[in-house]
């Protein structure tokens, strides 16, 4: 098992992200998990992408983590994902549906061929809205698989930026 510490040789701390999530060496090799569980955040934002209603995340992890957990972890992603964006010069597609133009919006993440700010999207998945209202609130301006890919690519760069973390301490 791979054993973290930091520069000084003494062992890693905890990283405290936030009330619920958490990264310690000890526990899943340091990656992101829930505080007091060794539920992976990845799996459960996989999940939320996959559009699984939350009293069956809570279910199938036997009411390990709260509601309140899961809404932390996609709005902790969330604001990640946005603050590691820095504003382009020109158009980045991150994927099929989430874009940044420095055209457009000054250059904040938003989904392709909208006006919409991928953050507020997801702040309202935090709130637990179902998708069809989010979808409804946008006048069908996005999709569920819009949403889905935001989510996912969220999750992905809260992974790299935990690890990064880890690996400055190191």
């Amino acid at each position: 098992s791979q054993v973290f510490a930091q520069k000084d040789g003494t062992p890693m701390e905890r990283i405290e992200l936030g009330k619920y999530v958490v990264a310690a060496p000890q526990i899943c090799h340091g990656v992101l998990t829930f505080k007091g569980t060794e539920l992976c955040v990845q799996d459960v934002l996989k999940m939320v992408a996959d559009e699984m209603e939350w009293d069956e995340i809570l279910h199938r992890w036997h009411n390990g983590i709260t509601k309140e957990a899961i809404a932390e972890a996609v709005l902790i992603a969330s604001q990640i994902f946005i603050r590691l964006k820095e504003k382009p010069t020109q158009r980045l597609e991150y994927g099929k549906y989430v874009v940044a133009d420095p055209r457009i919006c000054h250059g904040r993440v938003t989904f392709n061929g909208t006006r919409i700010f991928v953050q507020d999207a997801l702040k309202m998945v935090a709130d637990e809205m179902e998708w069809e209202q989010i979808m409804w609130e946008w006048r069908g301006s996005i999709t569920k698989e819009a949403i889905a890919e935001a989510i996912t690519l969220a999750s992905q760069v809260l992974i790299q930026r935990a690890a990064s973390i880890q690996e400055e301490a190191t």
